[in-house]
């Protein structure tokens, strides 16, 4: 990717895709916060990815992704009436971890499938980082002994626990290929049709 030095049609892009992915959080993400939907912030997660994704094959300007984060936490907030903390982390988190990925791969389905793995499996670890980042690593200390204590309470083995856990995970591993690639099948659909549209002017 090169520097960020974006050009009017690049700016442009941005806008488009911060709008839309502000849509997404701001009134999916209410809808869904109405409705009590479990695993909404996972929902909104995957259509981030996939919005991610598409912008990068379109404007593929490194910085960009994180623009696109920065204007859309900044209307998160606005639509929240002030500053929404975990909210805000997760949105530029999720553009960090794609830029780093694109930085360090080629713009293709491999890397839109990775980034998508990446991004889903951050957001089922964001809570989990955030706690460490706050109370510091002996905090999986504690959430080995709540599991302990909760399987002697519910009775049942506390390998079903752990069981349940490396079962969520593979859900969201299997969440961000699909998210990858379903970005990628819709980009190039969405580029050859504006190349033939361009071609017939």
């Amino acid at each position: 990717m090169k520097n960020l030095k974006l050009n009017k049609e690049e700016l442009v892009l941005i806008a488009i895709f911060s709008a839309i992915w502000a849509a997404v959080e701001i009134l999916i993400g209410n809808y869904l916060h109405l409705l009590k939907i479990p695993f909404r912030g996972t929902l909104l997660t995957f259509f981030a990815a996939i919005i991610l994704n598409i912008a990068n094959k379109f404007i593929r300007k490194r910085g960009a992704l994180l623009l696109m984060a920065i204007v859309t936490s900044s209307l998160k907030a606005l639509s929240a009436g002030g500053f929404v903390i975990t909210p805000i982390i997760a949105i530029l988190m999720e553009a960090i971890i794609a830029e780093f990925i694109f930085i360090l791969m080629k713009t293709n389905l491999f890397s839109s499938i990775i980034a998508g793995i990446s991004i889903m499996l951050y957001t089922l670890a964001h809570g989990l980082i955030a706690q460490i980042f706050i109370f510091g690593i002996d905090i999986i200390s504690v959430y080995n002994f709540i599991a302990q204590e909760l399987s002697g309470i519910l009775g049942i083995n506390i390998a079903n626990i752990y069981y349940f856990l490396s079962f969520l995970i593979i859900l969201y591993l299997i969440a961000g290929i699909f998210a990858g690639f379903l970005a990628d099948r819709i980009f190039q659909k969405t580029f050859a049709k504006l190349e033939f549209m361009s071609k017939n002017e």
